[in-house]
């Protein structure tokens, strides 16, 4: 049976982020407009590559997916577009965009750990480029970077200091007591191999917001980075940590607990048919390793046999039989039940009321219209979702063609509804005032 894309959110990649400390580092020359640029010359000329989050551009730590491109050679845009992958091994895909200059032809690269992006051919009006090993540093004039030897002498028979930020969680505790309302709240940031996330909760239920960055340590103490390139320092002392940010904040170690995610891997496929009409298989597989989730996706064509393939890993933290994920942008909750894994998306849509009805406190979706409207990838969506006492009914155009029209049933909780349409789609759909949101949320298989 295949299975229509209704809103469009079950194949959309994870999206998560946080906001910091709340900590800006004056003293920093980076701005949030600084984009990741890499350069090289080779043959005499000067190859620059310019990768940016958004446009206009925002800072970079490392390339994803979605991310875009610009290539200079002597200073003339010789190709521009988008990032279409990026893996964990470090390889990427990048597509000149409709208004590129040159050829249209995708050409693919590698990110090495150390930042250097080698890319053996660039097509551009005048040619071809190749050999180019750009890093911010100049690159290394076509031919791949020579790793630095060890230190301490003696051909690298002293190994590097232990890492010792690297899977370890600090967190700090404060309550607060306004109007006679008390609340506790608790802020952790975990270190992983060279990337830092911080979780905020509040009376146990974690709060939205937060943010992930790289550090570099050095002995006891660690310069931390965040997305926006504001830099602040951690300072490991026992079992204490210091960070300064306002004024100094003290966190206190936090004993590792079972990770119950580590080393499982989980399975979720479907067919839909897309917006072309195009009858696709979508199949997604997550695997948990000690302190990343990779997440691989693979949409193959079922009438002619074409395959694209996603791969991302993403930090994530654990408590319990409980994750967040975190691929910069938010956070996706992940929970473990006996053998299925079900990760509720940060990817929402926000529908306004249109109408109300016959809703009562026992069921405050019942009678209720809600109405969504946007513009994604050059079309024109909008949709309805309509709900009785026990069914709801999704109608939507796209560029004001009827796309789809489904029904389903829902059970209710509070002002929160779980929605099972007839194609098994998932949602989790909440109500605050005149708005209300529609989240999507997958349940997995255990495959190991």
């Amino acid at each position: 049976m295949k299975k229509k894309q209704i809103l469009g959110l079950l194949a959309m990649a994870m999206a998560l982020g946080l906001t910091l400390l709340g900590c800006s580092n004056p003293a920093s020359n980076s701005t949030v407009d600084e984009p990741l640029v890499l350069k090289d010359t080779v043959d005499g000329k000067v190859v620059e590559i310019t990768i940016s989050r958004t446009d206009p551009s925002k800072a970079v730590i490392k390339p994803q997916k979605g991310d875009y491109f610009v290539i200079k050679l002597d200073g003339v845009v010789i190709s521009k577009g988008t990032v279409t992958q990026v893996t964990s091994s470090g390889a990427m895909t990048f597509k000149p965009s409709a208004d590129s200059p040159g050829p249209k032809t995708e050409f693919t690269g590698t990110l090495s750990s150390g930042g250097a992006l080698s890319i053996p051919s660039i097509p551009y009006e005048g040619g071809t480029i190749t050999g180019v090993n750009a890093d911010s540093s100049g690159g290394s004039g076509g031919g791949a970077p020579t790793p630095a030897p060890p230190s301490g002498g003696g051909g690298g028979d002293n190994p590097p200091a232990a890492n010792v930020f690297e899977n370890t969680t600090w967190k700090t505790e404060d309550t607060v007591t306004n109007g006679g309302v008390t609340n506790t709240y608790v802020l952790t940031i975990s270190f992983g191999t060279d990337i830092w996330t911080t979780v905020q909760v509040k009376n146990g239920e974690p709060i939205p917001g937060g943010q992930a960055g790289t550090y570099t340590a050095s002995g006891n103490t660690a310069t931390c980075t965040t997305v926006e390139g504001d830099t602040f320092p951690a300072t490991i002392s026992g079992n204490k940590l210091t960070i300064d940010v306002q004024g100094g904040m003290q966190f206190t170690k936090v004993t590792p607990a079972t990770n119950v995610f580590v080393g499982t891997a989980w399975s979720f496929g479907y067919d839909f048919i897309n917006g072309d009409g195009d009858n696709v298989n979508h199949e997604m597989t997550v695997s948990f390793g000690t302190a990343t989730v990779t997440w691989n996706e693979i949409f193959t064509y079922i009438d002619d046999g074409r395959k694209i393939e996603n791969t991302y890993s993403y930090p994530y933290t654990v408590s319990g039989k409980n994750a967040n994920i975190d691929t910069g942008n938010g956070l996706s909750a992940a929970t473990i039940s006996g053998n299925t894994l079900v990760i509720i998306y940060d990817e929402s849509l926000l529908f306004t009321k249109a109408s109300s009805g016959a809703s009562s406190a026992a069921n405050s979706f019942a009678g209720t219209v809600w109405k969504f409207e946007d513009d994604n990838d050059g079309r024109h969506f909008e949709g309805t979702i309509s709900f009785d006492g026990t069914t709801c009914s999704v109608k939507q155009t796209v560029n004001g063609i009827p796309s789809a029209d489904i029904s389903g049933t829902y059970t209710v909780s509070g002002n929160t509804a779980t929605i099972t349409l007839d194609n098994n789609e998932t949602y989790i759909a909440t109500i605050s005032g005149n708005t209300l949101t529609l989240r999507p949320f997958i349940t997995f298989a255990r495959v190991y």
